[in-house]
């Protein structure tokens, strides 16, 4: 364990439990934001070492353009975690400006976001972690995962079942014949 860098809140004989005091949270608001091309977000961060991922984001859509976002002298912002579960997320958020949410979750497709019920793009931020902009005031922000592959499973199980309930009716009209 190295005490000194990470500190050790538990341990239980050789097993020790070090601490991060500089981990991300699990859902935070930047005001800054750098673009990059497509997949070049980690080329990005190891050119510019000192760019601060708390305070900053680096987003990999180009087209994408953000006029509103300014860096605050107070920051009030607030990002609450309401619901957490395997297929949703839902965060309470509150900015003075517009803002970018980033949630600490792998980017994967499937992935939809409303933000008060209506919908939006989720973002590809910081190479590997979901974001969406938020305008400023309170909002509430929710991920919904429904992946294609959900659909197509379930058509096919609806197609399947008819085949046999099909198949079953005619079998019993041969067999009664």
């Amino acid at each position: 364990p190295v005490q000194k860098d990470f500190p050790i809140p538990f341990n239980f004989q050789d097993i020790f439990i070090n601490e991060n005091l500089d981990a991300f949270p699990r859902a935070y608001l930047v005001h800054d934001y750098v673009s990059v091309p497509v997949d070049t977000a980690q080329d990005y961060l190891l050119k510019n070492t000192n760019f601060d991922l708390k305070q900053s984001a680096i987003l990999e859509n180009s087209y994408v353009e953000l006029n509103n976002l300014q860096p605050l002298k107070y920051n009030l912002d607030k990002v609450e975690i309401i619901e957490f579960n395997e297929n949703k997320i839902r965060v309470n958020s509150f900015s003075e400006s517009d803002s970018i949410l980033i949630l600490s979750d792998i980017f994967y497709p499937g992935w939809e976001v409303l933000i008060d019920e209506k919908p939006s793009e989720i973002l590809r931020v910081n190479g590997l972690v979901r974001g969406v902009i938020v305008p400023e005031g309170n909002h509430t922000v929710e991920f919904n995962y429904i992946p294609k592959s959900f659909w197509y499973g379930l058509i096919i199980s609806i197609f399947t079942a008819v085949i046999i309930f099909i198949i079953y009716i005619y079998s019993i009209k041969i067999i009664s014949k």
